[in-house]
């Protein structure tokens, strides 16, 4: 029973880290709403948010540079599991400020939201201790 505490705790830390600085990161982007009027390319978003992913991975090692799944298999899992569940949640997120009559922006899209999330993961899972 304790096994499975300590399992549940620990991808639990990995995606409140993730939808914090995914949070973090949207509050960012509105704070610079660059509206051209035309849309950008779905290339360049992805690249711009795996880039911002990245470099969230990497400020967030500052802050937690142990990883809170300690496993090594489960570490690897946690690399799929942790972006799609963030994904999931940032999404569900957009759709009820679409609700709202808000208007969505990028990381509102599961697509973005696993892109940036994956970027992460995938910088704490190389560098964390």
């Amino acid at each position: 029973m304790e096994f499975i505490f300590e399992f549940v705790m620990q991808f639990f830390g990995e995606i409140l880290l993730q939808l914090f600085v995914e949070v973090l990161a949207k509050s960012l982007l509105y704070s610079f709403d660059l509206k051209s009027g035309h849309p950008i390319h779905t290339l360049y978003s992805s690249v711009g948010f795996t880039i911002l992913g990245g470099l969230a991975g990497l400020i967030s090692l500052t802050f937690a540079p142990h990883s809170f799944v300690t496993n090594p298999v489960l570490r690897k899992i946690n690399l799929v599991v942790t972006p799609l569940a963030a994904g999931g949640i940032i999404t569900l997120l957009g759709k009820r400020k679409r609700r709202s009559g808000i208007a969505p922006d990028g990381l509102d899209k599961f697509s973005y939201a696993f892109v940036f999330a994956f970027a992460m993961a995938l910088i704490r899972f190389l560098f964390t201790k």
